[in-house]
Formats: structure tokens, sequence, C-alpha cells
């Protein structure tokens, strides 16, 4: 049970929609990487409910561990996880704290949905990274904020809630009418709502093992970017099943942004390294469209104003995490213009070439033409080797159905790149 003074009362409508609106914008503020804001909405709503004894135990717990969730999100797009760890150090890691949020929801869940009230659930010890506050005293209310965390407005003329909100919920199409029957939606929407969240959890556990991986890989002296493709396959299509609550899709849409992306530059990364012009040139095109996506969509408008027809913005800041996939992304078209430097210089002008291979985040042919100056050699080529390959057609773009002969003897290593061609 909850209380809610005469004086402040208000409809299970304005209620219903004061709280869909902090949790959309809580949400929202998340995928746009504002978790300074997210962490204050949420952290403020508590507060004020809990003053105005407008909260429940189970309402006030979802909401303490939504504000640590945002801290979280907040370490982990600035790589915090990769940082080494010093010896016989308190395991404070982010995993750690993950995996302790991950049990609190599930905790959320499993109450909610086997009917425990505060009175009657078994008392819980707080951890150091996780606190949930005490349950307010409950006094008798004639009114119920049930919906105070329903994601969508309640139809003004029958009050019933929206059931894309609340799967599996019947019989409450007049929440309003007891404060027990609202207790009993509210219970069951965060225990939805927590379920949800826990299953974000293990997607964010998951691709935070993919990149410990990737770094681990990548203190050998060649990496494998062939066998992290399935894993990150995998991920993907596991996590377009979960977490599909509405109010969760502005953080469903960036870890999809963040996955797919990640995806893309590893195909292309494979497919240059195998010449192969074309799916290569697609997969960067694909990895550019998401990442592009997820800034249009998931990064605030600027504020800016006109000064004599001019518009000067105020520059957001980007997390590490979205500024390494766009640097991978830069360094791989990097490598794609020379890999493919004499395919393309048949499409434009030397000078536009040029100028072309001048934007790229390294210019890497021109630090070919520089190591042959310095080291006087009479010509620098880059020679690829043919052998394991299936179905080799050589460099560009070879319809499909172009029957090629495998390459043999001296044939098996062409040149990728060479200057000056003299070969």
């Amino acid at each position: 049970m909850f209380s809610m003074p005469v004086g402040t009362l208000l409809s299970m409508e304005d209620v219903l929609m004061k709280e869909q609106a902090v949790l959309e914008s809580y949400f929202h503020s998340l995928a746009c990487f504002a978790y300074d804001k997210a962490k204050e909405t949420v952290e403020r709503e508590r507060d004020v409910a809990h003053k105005a004894h407008q909260t429940t135990w189970i309402l006030n717990s979802m909401l303490t561990a939504l504000s640590q969730f945002a801290a979280i999100e907040k370490n982990y797009t600035s790589l915090l996880f990769l940082v080494p760890k010093g010896f016989l150090r308190k395991d404070s890691s982010l995993k750690t704290i993950y995996e302790t949020l991950r049990g609190e929801f599930r905790r959320l869940e499993e109450r909610s949905t086997g009917g425990l009230t505060p009175s009657s659930s078994p008392s819980v010890t707080p951890t150091p990274s996780f606190y949930s506050p005490s349950p307010p005293t409950p006094v008798a209310s004639p009114s119920s904020t049930a919906g105070s965390l329903v994601g969508t407005p309640v139809s003004s003329s029958t009050g019933s809630i929206h059931s894309n909100y609340l799967p599996g919920i019947v019989g409450h199409s007049a929440v309003g009418n007891s404060p027990q029957s609202g207790m009993d939606v509210l219970e069951k929407f965060v225990g939805h709502l927590c379920g949800q969240l826990f299953h974000f959890i293990c997607a964010r556990l998951s691709i935070m093992h993919f990149y410990e991986k990737m770094y681990t890989m990548s203190s050998n002296r060649f990496m494998k970017y062939k066998e992290l493709i399935p894993g990150i396959t995998e991920i993907v299509n596991r996590s377009q099943r979960l977490f599909h609550h509405p109010l969760l899709s502005p953080l469903k849409s960036a870890f999809g942004f963040e996955c797919r992306s990640l995806l893309k530059l590893l195909e292309a990364q494979v497919q240059i390294q195998q010449l192969q012009f074309l799916p290569a040139l697609l997969s960067l095109y694909d990895a550019h469209s998401h990442l592009g996506s997820w800034a249009s969509t998931m990064i605030p408008k600027a504020e800016s104003r006109r000064l004599s027809c001019v518009v000067i913005s105020r520059p957001v800041s980007m997390p590490a995490l979205y500024r390494w996939l766009f640097h991978l992304k830069s360094t791989l078209v990097a490598k794609f213009t020379l890999y493919f430097h004499d395919i393309l210089s048949k499409q434009t002008t030397p000078l536009e070439m040029k100028n072309i291979c001048f934007k790229t985040s390294t210019d890497l042919y021109q630090k070919l033409l520089s190591y042959h100056r310095r080291s006087d050699a009479l010509f620098v080529a880059l020679v690829f080797d043919t052998h394991g390959l299936e179905n080799y057609k050589g460099p560009g773009y070879h319809h499909p159905n172009k029957l090629v002969e495998p390459p043999k003897g001296l044939d098996s290593y062409p040149t990728i790149v060479c200057y000056p061609a003299v070969i």
C-alpha cells in the first residue's frame, strides 16, 4: 500500500501521464549518452514521490536501480572496463557492478510476480554497489499510483491501460477503483520492466566479454578477425528477441547500432584482407550508415543560434566507445583505399585521387611513397598470397557468373599496389 495526501490527490490518468514522461525521458537520455541527466531524472522523481507519499517499496527500489544503471552505463561507454586492474585491489570492476544490478532486477521481477509485499518479503542486505531504500510506512489512501510507470497514456474515457505496456495483465480496466488493484497492476508492470532490463544487462555483459576478447587478441602478432565474427553475430541475433518493451526502444536502438556497426566493421576487415572489393565496400557503407544513424538519432540536437546567417552550434561530446568505432571505420577506409588504389585510380583523375587519399584518416599511399624515397629502393610493392582462398578472381568487381581459373605459380602472388609501376 502507499499513501497520497488528499490535498495532492491526482487522477489516475494524470499520474500515468506524469510517470510515463519520467521514464520516457530517462531512457531517451540514456540512449543520447546524457547519463547524468538520466540519473538526475529518476533520483528527483524518487525523492519527490517519497516526500509526497506517492510511491511504493517496489517503485522506490526500481528507481534506485535505474539511478545505479545510468552511472554504470556511463562508465561502459567510457570503456573503463578495459582499464588494467591493480594487484590485490578490491573487486569493484564494472562487470561485477553489472552482475549485482542484474541480480537486483531479477529479485524485483520475482517478488512482483510472486505477489510479495514489503511486509511479507524477507529482508535483504544491501551491497556496496547497490542500496534499496526501506519501504515507506503504509497509509490507507483512496487513490493509487498503480500506473505510475506505465509507458502509455490512459484512455480518458475508460481509464484502461494499453496492453503494449502491461503485457499479460488482464482485468484491470478500472485500476483506480481500489488501492489493492492499483498495487497489483504496479507490481506486475515493474516486474515486467525489470525482467526486460535483466535481459538487457545480460546482453551488455556479452558485448563486454566480446570487447575483452578483442583486447586480449590484439596482443598477438596476428589478430584473427574471422574468429570474432560468429560471436558478435550471435549477440546481434539474440538481442533482437530480447528487451522488447516499448519504453526500452531507444536503448535497444542504441545497442543495435553499436553491435551492427562492429559486426560490419569486422566483416569489412576480413573482406579487405581477402581482396573482396564489392563485399568490403558494402560492409563499410553499412557500418558508416549505422554509425551515422546512431549519431543523428541518439545525440540530442545541439543548441544553436544564428548570427548574420551563420549557424554556431555547441559541439556534442561523444563517448569513447563511439569514437573508437568511428576511428576503426576511418582506419578501414584508409586501408581499403590503399589495397584498391589501382582500381579506384581508374575511376577518376590523378589529382582527385590524391585529394581522396589525403582526406582519409591516414594517407597510407603517401606513406608508401615517402618510404620509397627514404629507402632509395627500385620500387615498393604489396604482394597478396592467394593460397587457401576459394573462388579468388582478383581485385575489383567481377560478375558472379564469371568463371576464373585459380592462379598458379607466381600468379598466386599478385601485386596489390606498386610504386612506381615497374612490374
